[in-house]
């Protein structure tokens, strides 16, 4: 009987592995990935699975351009302040 050729180790890995949750991208993506292990896991995955490197990228642009969105938006002095009132009780 044939032995069989083991498979390489990212084979394995990715094979087994699922795809990180958008909320897992999403943090990784805006930088609030808070535990280390967490963001060790989230990179580690991303070197080794084009698709969600494909979704991570696909997250950075609507990041970006949700940002950009944001900064052209001003808010009115008046409701600033009662904004700001708001969160000082």
């Amino acid at each position: 009987m044939r032995k069989a050729t083991p498979l390489p180790h990212f084979f394995v890995s990715n094979m087994f592995r699922s795809h990180l949750s958008d909320h897992s991208l999403e943090l990784y993506c805006l930088d609030m990935v808070e535990q280390e292990q967490e963001l060790i896991r989230v990179e580690e995955h991303l070197l080794s699975c084009p698709e969600c490197v494909d979704r991570a990228q696909r997250a950075n642009e609507y990041v970006s351009i949700m940002r950009e969105c944001l900064l052209g938006f001003a808010q009115p002095a008046s409701l600033r302040a009662a904004a700001d009132m708001h969160w000082e009780e």
